[in-house]
């Protein structure tokens, strides 16, 4: 059993985003916002989340574009404020993510309490806002330091918009990461959304007696991701359906190659320039 069950009590769990409005010293917070409002917005997407029957919520400074590595301490600090307001009304396990920063993440966590959290807390990946280079060999310590035993963490492997430096296959990175992360021998990972990994199981449902392998179940969080999954199922269909009907390989080369640019949208990958010389100097007719 992972931990997630036993979190959240059920095997799937929902856990809805709840996105802060911009907060002081952002790009995006103007001349004459309050503080006062983003908790009232924060109020509203709380009661209709847990109304809707939401399972848990992860609130993050999603509007603090761009992300800073280090983030000004007033924005953790804020983050925290909010929280507090909003904790008499939360009904439901819940997390906390100061986006691109691990350290105020479990900082910001000890503060409030949080019973998870979910960052990029490891690999080193190069995107719009740099290199970003992720030491977790100290963040695990000031976890440790905070006694903070019972925080979950949901680590992404291969955050979006970004490209993880680590060419090792996906798998092979959240074992190493698993292993190198924790102290418990035997470990229960779970692959969210093609993404990030959820670790540390609950230790009475991984004895030591019987290692725990990789869940096959794929979690998908993000709606961006699910609409790519649904058009690369789709152009993959019409590729079965032409192979089915003895079509040429040059008709549903382009089916092909669609499908995995929509999966390159999730992992971070896209069609290159010689992958398109290889379809039609092998496959394609009058090239």
């Amino acid at each position: 059993m992972l931990w997630t069950e036993t979190m959240f009590h059920v095997k799937k769990p929902i856990i809805a985003m709840l996105h802060l409005d911009p907060l002081p010293s952002d790009p995006r917070w103007h001349y004459g916002d309050s503080v006062e409002a983003v908790v009232q917005h924060a109020l509203e997407d709380l009661r209709a989340l847990q109304n809707g029957g939401v399972d848990g919520i992860l609130i993050s400074n999603e509007f603090s574009l761009p992300y800073q590595r280090h983030m000004n301490f007033v924005t953790p600090a804020v983050m925290a404020y909010v929280v507090g307001r909003l904790k008499d009304e939360i009904r439901v396990p819940f997390g906390v993510d100061c986006i691109s920063d691990g350290e105020a993440t479990i900082e910001l966590a000890a503060a409030v309490g949080a019973d998870f959290v979910r960052g990029t807390f490891c690999g080193v990946y190069v995107g719009d806002g740099g290199l970003y280079n992720n030491d977790f060999s100290d963040l695990l310590r000031r976890k440790a330091a905070l006694h903070l035993d019972d925080l979950k963490m949901l680590y992404f492997i291969n955050p979006e918009s970004d490209r993880n430096l680590d060419t090792r296959p996906l798998a092979d990175i959240a074992k190493s990461t698993i292993f190198k992360a924790v102290s418990i021998k035997y470990l229960c990972p779970l692959v969210i959304g093609l993404q990030c990994i959820a670790i540390e199981p609950t230790t009475s449902s991984c004895p030591n007696t019987k290692p725990c392998s990789f869940n096959d179940e794929i979690y998908i969080t993000n709606m961006r991701h699910k609409e790519a999954l649904e058009e690369a199922l789709s152009s993959i269909g019409m590729v079965r359906a032409s192979i089915a009907d003895g079509m040429p390989e040059d008709f549903y080369s382009i089916d092909l190659m669609a499908a995995y640019e929509r999966l390159g949208y999730i992992i971070g990958e896209s069609v290159e320039d010689d992958l398109v010389d290889t379809i039609f100097r092998e496959f394609c007719m009058g090239k």
